[in-house]
């Protein structure tokens, strides 16, 4: 049972109730938020110390949002117009981000500014995506209201703050309805390889990839989500908001921010709240963690990390060596090595495309360098599973071929070294087109390096030089990694969800 907070009032929302669960089983995600509505789970917001602030039952989201629809029509936006939010964690954008969906107009996060850079820097960002993703209104917290003013200025784009729209009159108007086959929202790619670019999800595309998040992932009576990660990035808004509106799972929230400030409150959420966790990093989160528990301090002490019970990797280059030190830094806290989760996807996926199976942990491939070499084909050694296509996806060598790809072959392509191809998936998880409507292809393919395989486990596990045959690509198609000279390394693998 869980206690109300005596600081706030507040009492987080449980991690089960009465409804029953369904796997983002409807055809929009209006329709997801309306079914998870009639429950009692919600979303909840922590501040810098992991304290709750505000709890907010997806019941009070959907109405919040509904009277955030009837503003936003009563302005005029049509649907299929565009509004651009700066994405901040809490519920102004949350019920605008939704309000938006209800209205039919295509809500477009956009990133808040960072420590880096300096104002100047965040109003021409800012303005770049305005003029790229060209919105009727930008809507905004109200702290930030001269920059979000200046950037909107120089693009010409009204611009609002969150608070004053809330203030507005919510008339009673009728919403449209959501055709499935429509747009969404728009989604910034992450720019890890060129600048951001719109991508455009419809409501068919999310709710099969949603659905994929419940399959792939086990979720499950007592799961519970916790998250730092931005609203704006692909794997924070797709699989730490949307994902559980869709699937009626609590969440609870640290703002990134925060997060930067005071990574182990992140950790003290995880050990607060009863049930199973499901909470996502990039590997950077991990390190950082481990790098702030001191070695005069012990971690059992203050954390209980034994009910993590998916400890989702992506977004960055996955680390064996760091993910490692996470083990032996947390492991006496209750931390299982095997709730580690790489994951692989992205923004134009809508977001998972590969992910392993829950329990199984981080798996290095072992890959032949004498094999590799020779041209032709290698085998890939391995210990446990390759990740596979979340849902029910299949993977193809290439755009148009009928020929599935064996999960232990990779094939010698030209003097770049190794790839798999693109990924096509089949079924459950659809393609995004960008936002003029150009194809996008879901990856331009998993490339990997001679290695050798290791699991981390409790105890260390063997180390290894880094090497790659040739010239490789990340798995997210950025630029060449310099060659190494080794007999036998392992690879480091690279994921978002």
């Amino acid at each position: 049972m869980q206690t109300a907070c005596a600081e706030t009032n507040w009492t987080p929302t449980p991690s089960d109730d009465a409804r029953p669960r369904r796997f983002a089983d409807f055809a929009t995600l209006g329709e997801a938020l309306d079914y998870a509505a009639g429950g009692t789970r919600g979303l909840n917001f922590h501040d810098p110390r992991g304290n709750l602030i505000r709890a907010y039952p997806f019941a009070e989201l959907r109405a919040d949002a509904l009277r955030a629809a009837s503003r936003l029509i009563a302005r005029g936006i049509e649907p299929g117009a565009r509004i651009a939010m700066l994405a901040e964690t809490g519920p102004d954008f949350a019920s605008a981000f939704f309000g938006a969906i209800y209205a039919g107009i295509w809500p477009v996060p956009l990133p808040l500014p960072t420590s880096f850079g300096g104002k100047d820097a965040y109003i021409d960002q800012l303005a770049v995506q305005l003029a790229s993703s060209d919105p009727t209104l930008l809507l905004y917290p109200r702290e930030l209201e001269t920059m979000a003013e200046a950037a909107a200025g120089a693009r010409g784009v009204k611009a609002l703050s969150y608070e004053t729209l809330a203030e507005a009159d919510a008339p009673a108007l009728d919403l449209p309805k959501a055709d499935p086959d429509a747009i969404a929202y728009l989604q910034y790619s992450s720019g890890s390889t060129r600048f951001p670019h719109g991508v455009a999800i419809t409501h068919r595309a999310l709710m099969s990839n949603l659905a994929a998040h419940s399959i792939g992932m086990h979720v499950q009576t007592g799961d519970r989500c916790v998250s730092w990660l931005p609203w704006y990035h692909d794997m924070g808004l797709v699989g730490c908001l949307l994902s559980p509106v869709a699937n009626q799972v609590s969440t609870d929230y640290l703002k990134t921010e925060d997060f930067a400030r005071r990574p182990l409150a992140w950790l003290d959420l995880i050990s607060r709240n009863p049930g199973t966790t499901l909470s996502y990093s990039p590997t950077f989160g991990y390190d950082i963690c481990a790098r702030r528990m001191s070695s005069q301090t012990k971690a059992s002490d203050r954390f209980d990390l034994s009910r993590w019970r998916v400890a989702g990797n992506g977004a960055d280059m996955i680390r064996p060596d760091v993910m490692q030190a996470f083990v032996d830094a947390f492991a006496e806290a209750g931390f299982d090595a095997k709730a580690f989760l790489p994951s692989y996807g992205l923004a134009e996926a809508t977001l998972a495309v590969s992910i392993m199976p829950p329990g199984e942990g981080i798996v290095v491939e072992l890959v032949e360098e004498t094999e590799l070499s020779g041209g032709g084909s290698a085998t890939v050694g391995r210990q446990g599973l390759v990740p596979r296509p979340v849902g029910d996806g299949r993977l193809f060598p290439r755009p148009g071929s009928d020929r599935c790809l064996p999960g232990r072959r990779m094939a010698r392509h030209g003097r770049h070294g190794l790839h798999v191809g693109r990924l096509h998936l089949h079924r459950r998880a659809r393609q995004g087109h960008d936002h003029h409507q150009r194809p996008q292809s879901l990856a331009a393919g998993y490339r990997m390096g001679g290695g050798a395989a290791a699991r981390l486990q409790g105890g260390r596990h063997r180390r290894f030089r880094h090497h790659h045959p040739g010239r490789r690509r990340d798995a997210r198609g950025s630029g060449p990694v310099p060659h190494h000279r080794s007999r036998r390394a392992h690879p480091p693998a690279r994921g978002n969800p």
